[in-house]
């Protein structure tokens, strides 16, 4: 009996959904500490507006190999131009023939 309360116990356990941890919220964060935890992790996802979020880089290694680094200038607790980078596809022109 004690082998199949525990087998049911693990079976639930494993159904149930795990609590994705809260995205940091620049808002609530300084320019550095914004600077130190991309540092640390390399690239981030980081809610910059009530309904808005992007993902932050460390550096052009955290970026597709097609992608370039760009910046971009959020709002902090501390500043409004808090300067971070992002990755972006750079633009690609087409030629029309005539």
């Amino acid at each position: 009996m004690r082998l199949l309360v525990t087998v049911f116990a693990l079976l639930t356990a494993s159904c149930l959904p795990l609590q994705a941890a809260p995205r940091p919220d620049a808002r609530a964060m300084t320019c550095d500490q914004v600077r130190s935890l991309i540092h640390e992790r390399g690239a981030a996802v980081i809610t910059t507006g009530r309904y808005t979020y992007k993902r932050f880089v460390a550096h052009r290694g955290f970026c597709l190999y097609s992608e370039r680094i760009g910046h971009e200038w959020i709002s902090t607790s501390d500043t409004a131009e808090c300067r971070l980078r992002i990755c972006i596809e750079p633009l690609r022109f087409k030629r029309h023939r005539r």
